[in-house]
């Protein structure tokens, strides 16, 4: 008989990527098993064409971000009609939060598996599961973490080797993305560096005058280009860092999750901060450089062994903080600390451009 898997995991763009392969884990040891991912609205096309998801349901939690009562919870529920119908065998929850225990819990699913209440983001979180995880390494990888949601389940952890990230393109999104590179001569003009200062939160975020100067290291140490990657309210920065460069940069242009995943694609080297951009690239296969400093670079960096990641351990580390007064952390990665990183980076593939 087939079972079917309620994942939850409403966003962000990081935590869907690093979520993922609980489902290609799933359906390596179930391949019969149809698995239903709920996602935020903004987020699900991240998750369209994933060959290991048979469906999505998208929510607007936003409705529940202000305040929680019943007109909120009533409106909540109306976006939720085919949650009630899809009738799960399993729900796992790897947000752990209360929103997505509420969740767990009104999907029906006889087993609702998420962690043990001191994991919890939110420790309320625990009351809707009836089992439970709690990973024996407390600082392994969130990847690890969300892994661990399969133990209660006897379903097996894959090798770090077989971790899957599919991001599947279209034949929409293949052409925008080649007409893109093709008419700003980014083909066959040396390697391609994409750049992403933004970080949703401003204690992510590098000074911009340190990012154009290491855009034009690259420039002048590679000879090839430099792209810059934005999101929501971050134009005016990336057009800041573009002014502020000797050599020349160039903007992506206006697009969808999906168009950004396309162009990133595209590209040989990412530097950014601890934001999906970077999550996405690494989940793409380019070699990253990340600059990190209220989270905790054991647990949030990109996936992958040939990722480099710069970041200061201070005594207020990990602190999560979304406002400081100071961020220290990220002050003190020094420009000659980024390009370091860079010309290390280049000089690992120097030579498979030089054979094109």
């Amino acid at each position: 008989m087939k079972r079917r898997f309620l994942i939850i995991r409403l966003g962000a763009i990081g935590d869907i990527i690093h979520s993922l392969p609980i489902a290609s884990a799933i359906k390596d040891f179930m391949p019969s098993a149809e698995i239903v991912w709920i996602v935020e609205s903004i987020y699900a096309e991240i998750l369209h064409g994933n060959p290991d998801i048979d469906q999505i349901l998208t929510v607007d939690s936003k409705l529940l971000r202000t305040k929680i009562n019943l007109n909120s919870i009533s409106g909540f529920l109306g976006s939720l009609k085919e949650l009630k119908n899809i009738a799960p065998d399993v729900a796992i929850d790897p947000q752990g939060l209360i929103k997505s225990g509420f969740l767990s819990f009104i999907s029906r699913a006889k087993i609702r598996v998420g962690f043990e209440q001191n994991l919890c983001r939110e420790r309320a979180n625990a009351f809707f599961s009836n089992k439970y995880a709690a990973p024996s390494d407390l600082k392994s990888h969130v990847i690890k973490k969300n892994l661990s949601l399969l133990e209660p389940l006897k379903i097996p952890i894959p090798e770090h080797k077989d971790f899957r990230f599919p991001l599947i393109e279209n034949r929409d999104e293949f052409e925008k993305a080649e007409s893109f590179y093709v008419e700003n001569n980014l083909k066959s003009n040396g390697p391609i560096l994409i750049v992403h200062p933004g970080g949703g939160w401003i204690t992510k975020q590098w000074d911009p005058s340190r990012f154009a100067k290491v855009a034009d290291f690259w420039v002048n140490l590679t000879k090839g280009r430099v792209l810059f990657s934005w999101g929501p309210g971050e134009k005016e920065l990336v057009e800041k860092i573009l002014n502020l460069m000797n050599e020349d940069g160039l903007l992506f242009p206006f697009c969808s999750i999906r168009e950004i995943i396309s162009l990133i694609r595209r590209g040989d080297f990412f530097l950014g901060g601890d934001t999906g951009p970077s999550h996405l690239a690494a989940a793409l296969g380019l070699d990253c450089i990340t600059l990190m400093g209220p989270t905790d670079p054991e647990r949030n960096r990109p996936w992958g062994d040939k990722n480099m990641i710069l970041y200061h351990s201070l005594a207020c580390s990990e602190c999560y903080l979304r406002k400081c007064d100071f961020i220290e952390c990220m002050s003190l990665i020094s420009v000659k600390e980024v390009e370091n990183a860079l010309e290390k980076s280049w000089g690992r593939k120097q030579g498979n451009f030089t054979l094109k």
